[in-house]
Order: C-alpha cells, then structure tokens, then sequence
C-alpha cells in the first residue's frame, strides 16, 4: 500500500519532470515555449533518469503543486502510472518543440555520440576515478577530464597528488578535440576507458556508483545501514532508484525499516548536491567494508 507522502521522495527536477508528463495536451508546448533551452535540459535529464512513477504518486504531486501556485482550470490529464526515460524524453520534446531545437536539447541530455565515453565519467565516483587516473600520463587525464563536469573535476583533483593535480590543471585549458579522438583510439575503443575505471572485469563487482549498491549481499545491507547512520542514508535515498530504496527497507529489522521509512516521508526539500554528497560517502564507505571484509559483493 502506497503511503501518503510517498511522493515527497521525488526532490527539485524530478517533481518537474513528473510535473510536465502529468501535464493536460498543449499545456507543455505552452510551458517550453517560456523556457529557456537550460532549464527543459535539466527537467529533459531529470525524467531521463527518473524510471517509474505510480499513478497515486503523480496525482499527489501534481495537485500539491497546483494547491501551491493556485491554479485555476484542468492542469493535468487523468492519473495515470508515468515512466521516465530517454525515449520518453525524445517524445515529449519532438511533440512539443520545434523540430531544430528538441534536436539540440536531446544532443545537449544525451551528449553527442563521439563523446558517450567522455560522459560516462560524470558518474563514476570521484575517489576511484582519481585511484585510476593517477597512474595514468598527465596529458591523457587533462584529455578525459576536460569533457567531465567542472564541480565533479574539483573533486577528482583534490584527491590526486597534489603535484600531478597541478600539472594537469595547466594542461586542461589546451586540450583540442583531436586530442581527445588520440587518447580514445588508444584506449582501444569507445567503452574501454569507463569499463576500466569501473573495473568491469574483476571480480567482486565494483562500487563506484550509488547503484552499484544493488550488489551488496543482503545479510550486508543491514550492516552498511548501520555503519552509515540515520541521517546520511535517507539523505542518499532520496535520490536513489526504487530498486536501492526498497533493498534497504527490505534488509532492515523492522523498527529500522519504520524509521527509515518515516525519513524518507519526511516533509522538507534537499538539495540535490546533499543528496549526491551523501551517496558518494556511503560509496567510499562501502567499499573500506568490502575492502576490510565486513561485508560482502554478491553480484548485480
């Protein structure tokens, strides 16, 4: 049964993206028609994300948001179960937008085909992205970092030793598109690099991401939750897919399962940064506890 804040888990682009999908006919070509390429960007990667949603969830929602801004008149079409993804994503824009810039905002989500590999680097954890490119040739990690997000290269640089840190930095700025293209083919192919990184073929599988988490034994996640503690975990929940959410509260004790629970109900919005924060702790975390045997990786 479907609790009655169920909904509140869902935080900033994500309400959005719920938000437009739930949206009556023209009303969405009306709404991007306002906005600027940026901010359908962000609600176009919030809903690529975003899996599925339950009718009752979208429906709550959707009327707190209309109870909010005070809107008159039929805002959304009937309750229906919504599920975001990329194809989603490509049909509302194509319907909505004209033809020439749905094509730029889907390239800007999807991020252009020569570069899917560059991409992939954005979620790999800052920790074992900077474990892995501190063995490689300055010039080739300049290459791979200058395609990441600026907040997420910070990060990776401040776990690098701090001369090599400096090295590359300098040698961001010069980084040429051809240069990129030299560094892939030597990597031996579009894949190879992210695959590496998240060192795919050994074994036990890798944590580098929140959702790597999913591999956790089940007798294990009762034991991270405990190690992690009730405030991080709710926090990294929030922006967490309903398979890592519902692996924690199936793992728990009953009690904690409840607290956990009520947590994630809880009133009050968070900021996405929090949220991100949260879940690459309890990614380290984890991986201290495989790494010193208290807990173990059963496979995805």
């Amino acid at each position: 049964m479907l609790r009655s804040n169920s909904w509140r888990v869902f935080v900033g682009a994500q309400k959005a993206a719920i938000i437009v999908m739930a949206l009556e006919g023209g009303r969405c070509t009306q709404l991007f028609a306002l906005m600027a390429d940026e901010e359908v960007r962000a609600i176009g990667s919030a809903m690529a994300r975003l899996g599925a949603v339950c009718a009752e969830q979208a429906e709550r929602l959707c009327a707190d948001f209309a109870a909010s801004v005070g809107g008159g008149g039929r805002l959304f079409g009937a309750a229906r179960n919504l599920f975001g993804n990329l194809d989603a994503v490509e049909h509302l824009l194509m319907a909505t937008l004209p033809e020439d810039r749905s094509a730029r905002i889907l390239e800007a989500i999807r991020g252009p085909a020569d570069r899917s590999m560059w991409s992939k680097l954005d979620n790999v954890e800052e920790s074992a992205l900077a474990d892995y490119l501190k063995n490689q040739a300055p010039q080739a990690v300049a290459a791979a970092l200058s395609s990441v997000r600026p907040d997420h290269v910070t990060r990776v640089l401040a776990r690098l030793p701090g001369s090599f840190a400096m090295d590359v930095a300098m040698r961001m700025e010069g980084v040429q598109q051809d240069v990129l293209e030299s560094v892939e083919r030597t990597i031996r192919g579009a894949e190879a690099l992210a695959d590496a990184i998240s060192g795919a073929a050994p074994q036990p599988p890798p944590l580098t991401t929140f959702d790597d988490l999913a591999c956790l034994a089940p007798r294990s996640v009762e034991a991270l939750a405990h190690a992690v503690g009730k405030e991080k975990l709710p926090m990294a929940l929030r922006g967490a897919s309903d398979r890592i959410k519902e692996m924690f509260l199936g793992n728990l004790s009953g009690r904690a399962a409840e607290d956990l629970r009520a947590s994630l109900d809880g009133d009050g919005a968070v900021r996405l940064r929090e949220v991100d924060e949260a879940q690459a702790d309890i990614v380290r975390l984890a991986r201290q506890m495989v790494e010193q045997g208290q807990i173990e990786l059963v496979g995805r």
